[in-house]
């Protein structure tokens, strides 16, 4: 109890001191400043130009130094706010790039989505459902000539609109098409008619498996047809 009561006290002491130490420096501040004004100032704060002498020199180069001072910062300030404008500017001219690149490369996306569509899958789609509605579960065998020569012709005119897969099956039902010509053997011949098939069957189950996701691109509206193989001719 008596260590706790001491130590209160010393508390309550130093409290005093220190307020009357405050008490005498707010006493002092205005005498010492009022002393400090009348003084002679230091030669090397007076500007060559000299202070009158009727000026407090206190004020004068309070006055000519912060406005030096004043000066430096406002520039300062000035600077520092031309540099952040111009990074935003920049940050905002680069965004705006960006987004008119997404766009024209979206563009360029829904356009080259557009031509696939129109000038192979969508035309060769259609023929096939022409000999569909012709010949019904049918192989390429069955197609006349002239049916066959057309569907080859436009599969290789418009191949550069095929992906890979697509454009691999078309070159081999090309190539294997022209074959026919030069073959003899019957077995030859045979077994040609079911490589042919097969490609045909490939390629119309590419189309058939695509045209609805290009057209989903598009946002063109759908069509529900499926070749039904079973069907008779």
């Amino acid at each position: 109890m008596k260590f706790k009561s001491s130590t209160k006290t010393i508390k309550s002491i130093i409290l005093i001191l220190l307020s009357l130490i405050g008490v005498i420096i707010l006493l002092l501040i205005p005498a010492l400043v009022n002393k400090i004004m009348f003084i002679n100032p230091p030669r090397l704060l007076i500007p060559k130009e000299g202070i009158s002498e009727n000026d407090v020199w206190i004020g004068f180069i309070a006055t000519f130094y912060g406005a030096i001072l004043g000066g430096a910062i406002s520039g300062f300030l000035t600077l520092l706010g031309v540099k952040i404008t111009v990074k935003e500017s920049s940050k905002g001219l680069n965004r705006t790039i960006k987004e008119q690149q997404l766009i024209r490369e979206e563009e360029l996306k829904l356009q080259t989505t557009k031509e696939r569509l129109f000038q192979l899958y969508h035309p060769v789609d259609v023929l096939y459902h022409d000999f569909f509605y012709k010949y019904g579960a049918h192989l390429f065998t069955h197609l006349d000539k002239e049916e066959q020569v057309n569907l080859i012709s436009l599969l290789s005119q418009n191949v550069i609109y095929a992906d890979s897969k697509l454009k691999s099956k078309i070159f081999d039902l090309r190539e294997h098409f022209y074959e026919f010509e030069k073959l003899d053997s019957i077995f030859d011949i045979e077994e040609l008619k079911e490589i042919v098939n097969k490609l045909y069957y490939d390629i119309r189950d590419i189309i058939n498996e695509d045209v609805p996701k290009l057209r989903a691109q598009l946002k063109l509206p759908e069509i529900d047809f499926l070749y039904d193989d079973n069907k008779e001719g």
